[in-house]
């Protein structure tokens, strides 16, 4: 979503109040929110609003250029793109690819294929062809097949209680 674009459909003088205000998921256990200014903001605002989110909200702040994925999704979903396109050529298992890549190695207790899943599959496959289109971005988001079996079967994740993962009876099994 690019904040630039969101801001040129608004009257002016709410352009300059509008900020992008990226939260992440779980908000409540989240320490980060991204910040993105675009062009017509009223950067005298800024600390009013940096303010707001260390004293009020509690959390701490970055601030972000208006590009695909921001800062934090950029990386984050680069590196869990990476992961699961190692893990399928090296034909690590789904588990096996999560175990290695979260806990163990100082990373979210979520490893990229259950991550997915939460998010949703078909939301991270529209992400991938998003940034495949931004010529900065598209040589470090290969092509991935491994999942278009999944989206084909309606399995995309938590939603509809399969995807990389099935839940049966509270329990997840790859």
């Amino acid at each position: 979503i690019s904040i630039e674009k969101l801001a040129t459909h608004m009257p002016i003088s709410l352009q300059e109040r509008f900020i992008g205000m990226h939260f992440f998921t779980p908000v409540r256990k989240s320490q980060l929110i991204e910040l993105i200014p675009h062009k017509a903001f009223d950067q005298t605002r800024l600390l009013d609003i940096q303010n707001f989110i260390i004293y009020r909200l509690g959390k701490n702040y970055i601030t972000a250029k208006d590009v695909t994925g921001f800062i934090a999704n950029r990386i984050g979903f680069y590196s869990n793109t990476d992961i699961m396109q190692r893990a399928q050529a090296e034909g690590l298992s789904v588990s096996d690819a999560d175990a290695i890549s979260g806990v163990l190695i100082g990373r979210t207790k979520m490893g990229p294929y259950r991550l997915s899943d939460y998010t949703n599959i078909q939301l991270s496959q529209v992400a991938t062809e998003q940034y495949r289109t931004d010529p900065t971005a598209e040589p470090f988001f290969k092509e991935r097949t491994a999942h278009t079996f999944l989206i084909d079967k309606g399995w995309i994740g938590d939603s509809v209680g399969q995807g990389y993962y099935k839940k049966i009876e509270g329990e997840r099994y790859a």
